[in-house]
């Protein structure tokens, strides 16, 4: 199976203009299938790897909101209960719910602009973070760490950027 899943990703790539690509899946009890095609970047002529490293954003979104909405169908969670019961070293948790979170409707970040371009010091050291640091995996303590101290965008309840509360 790995041969034809190897074809059919290298003819994605080909296909889809992208520099290279990795696939990965388990099924349940199996262990992980991994395949890689075409290059690392398009200014390269390294081969893609099948230990590289994506900034892939906002997409773990979707991922966290299906686990969560698990936990919530097998009451294990309550969509009105506050992140601070489930993530008690959450910053500011005691006042957003977990429904506010799935909803994106919690400060995800301090004050950066007053016209919410995403172009202030925040954004930049949010991403800064990252590039400097590809080959590394942040742990959640950290991750916690640069976030606690910053100021709210907007209050719970709220989207967009607003006053910090």
């Amino acid at each position: 199976m790995t041969h034809s899943t190897q074809q059919g990703l290298d003819a994605f790539v080909l296909s889809s203009g992208a520099p290279g690509a990795v696939l990965a899946w388990s099924r349940r009890g199996e262990p992980a299938t991994t395949v890689a095609a075409g290059v690392s970047s398009p200014h390269s002529t390294d081969a893609m790897t099948t230990g590289a490293s994506f900034l892939i954003a906002s997409v773990t979104k979707v991922f966290t909101e299906v686990l969560a909405l698990r936990f919530v169908e097998r009451g294990q969670l309550g969509l009105d209960e506050p992140i601070g019961a489930v993530l008690p070293d959450w910053p500011d948790g005691e006042r957003i719910t977990v429904r506010q979170g799935l909803a994106h409707e919690w400060p995800g970040g301090p004050v950066d602009d007053d016209e919410g371009s995403g172009s202030g010091p925040f954004v930049a050291a949010q991403l800064g973070l990252p590039l400097a640091n590809l080959s590394r995996n942040f742990t959640w303590e950290e991750t916690l760490a640069w976030v606690r101290d910053r100021p709210l965008q907007c209050g719970p309840g709220t989207v967009g950027v607003a006053t910090a509360t």
